[in-house]
């Protein structure tokens, strides 16, 4: 099990971390997991990431429908770092319970729900799903359910930081983002002005402004604010 885990990181594509997520659950005692990764690139905006050893339809109708908007699954881990059974956190709205009715249509009816701590908080968060089709098989076998508590901690872990590393080789290569403007996203995080940033580079504030305009361009974001917030949240700074 535990190897099964380590290899994670030796694994280049979503593939091959899908093939590894199904053999995992299956050594665990699940019939089904999906891990979800969900980064906030604005105050109102976060993207949102599947590695799905599931059903495929699922999968699709969860992230077409925009389910992760009323999933209560996916905010009791924007909310905590313990793990808890998914019939232990009741939705709080029809919307909620519509979402909880798919997954459990889907084979998704005793279901482990296992955050991964991240460094920076609720902006990048993620969590693990652990499932089986069998109504009560996790609730009513509490030495599986304490092995599936701790090894899927280290599992959820291990697709958190797999999937972060993905995500920001995308950024960088869909941004083209040079050394130069990553070293302005630093001034940016340091909380410097334009004047401050044109006097350590000996420029002008003014083309300090047109390299700012030039990386949110490249990043599709609002401000110089929100291009430091998503190079921060994908580890470019």
């Amino acid at each position: 099990m535990w190897d099964t885990v380590a290899r994670l990181n030796e694994t280049a594509d979503q593939a091959g971390v899908v093939q590894l997520l199904t053999q995992a659950a299956s050594q665990l005692g699940a019939d089904a997991a999906c891990f979800i990764g969900s980064v906030r690139l604005s105050a109102s905006r976060r993207a949102h990431r599947l590695i799905a050893a599931c059903d495929p339809a699922w999968a699709s109708d969860y992230l077409l429908r925009q389910r992760f908007e009323h999933d209560p699954w996916l905010l009791h881990a924007r909310r905590g770092t313990d793990p808890a059974l998914g019939s232990a956190i009741p939705p709080a709205s029809v919307d909620q319970q519509d979402t909880v009715a798919a997954a459990h249509t889907a084979g998704l009816r005793s279901t482990w729900v296992i955050p991964a701590i991240s460094s920076v908080g609720e902006d990048r968060i993620g969590v693990l799903y652990l499932a089986s089709g069998v109504v009560g098989r996790f609730e009513q076998d509490p030495l599986l359910a304490f092995r599936v508590k701790v090894v899927g901690r280290s599992l959820a872990m291990e697709l958190h930081e797999w999937l972060h590393i993905q995500m920001r080789r995308e950024l960088l290569a869909e941004s083209r983002l040079t050394d130069a403007e990553i070293d302005l996203l630093r001034h940016e995080e340091q909380g410097h002005g334009s004047k401050a940033i044109a006097i350590a580079l000996n420029t002008e504030p003014k083309t300090v402004d047109c390299r700012f305009q030039r990386i949110i361009a490249k990043m599709g974001v609002a401000s110089r604010r929100e291009a430091w917030r998503v190079a921060r949240v994908h580890g470019v700074i």
